[in-house]
């Protein structure tokens, strides 16, 4: 009788180049995800061009013509994100990538 421990353990693994990898290495992380479907989650490091929220939002452009109100020098904007085997694989992209339950912008 294999009592399940998915509400008591969690693994969090932290790939921090997960969003730069090869089609292989996101099969054999979706097959980890689907081993471990209730205990294993993805965490990682994307990154997004500026002016990217902005113009999410629909927003004007930001004070000096920039797209962002953030530092000149920035050339991107980062994200921590998370993911687990809930998440929907990208349609525009190869299969094997996972869109992230969580992307939260860095400072």
């Amino acid at each position: 009788n294999r009592e399940d421990t998915s509400d008591v353990f969690r693994c969090l693994v932290s790939m921090q180049l997960y969003a730069f990898s090869t089609t292989v290495q996101r099969e054999q992380v979706n097959e980890m995800l689907e081993r471990f479907p209730l205990n294993l989650k993805v965490a990682y490091i994307d990154h997004g061009g500026l002016g990217e929220r902005r113009e999410q939002r629909g927003a004007p452009p930001g004070p000096a013509g920039r797209p962002d109100a953030i530092h000149p020098q920035q050339r991107r904007r980062y994200y921590s994100c998370l993911i687990d085997r809930t998440c929907k694989k990208a349609k525009n992209s190869d299969s094997a990538f996972r869109l992230p339950l969580y992307r939260i912008e860095l400072p």
